[in-house]
């Protein structure tokens, strides 16, 4: 998603892809455990993806993409964060 987003210009999805990815390599690399903070992101983040679809076919998007990838990154950190 992060790339081939990128490539054919949806740079919202593209970004947030990228935030959740690099949650989830943190996660698979050991630096971080994938405590039900994250878990909570990711199943975010799944929420949020049929939206993101339907802003590539022209439909406007009500979600705080900003947000969510501000509490990823802080994730990504070790901090214990929510996104409310």
């Amino acid at each position: 998603l992060k790339g081939s987003g990128r490539l054919v210009g949806a740079k919202a999805l593209g970004e947030f892809s990228w935030k959740i990815e690099s949650l989830l390599n943190r996660v698979l690399d050991g630096s971080r455990p994938a405590s039900p903070a994250v878990v909570a992101m990711v199943e975010q983040a799944h929420e949020i993806l049929p939206t993101l679809r339907a802003a590539l076919q022209g439909q406007e998007v009500h979600a705080d993409l900003a947000g969510m990838e501000a509490v990823a990154e802080r994730l990504a950190a070790g901090e214990e964060a929510r996104y409310e």
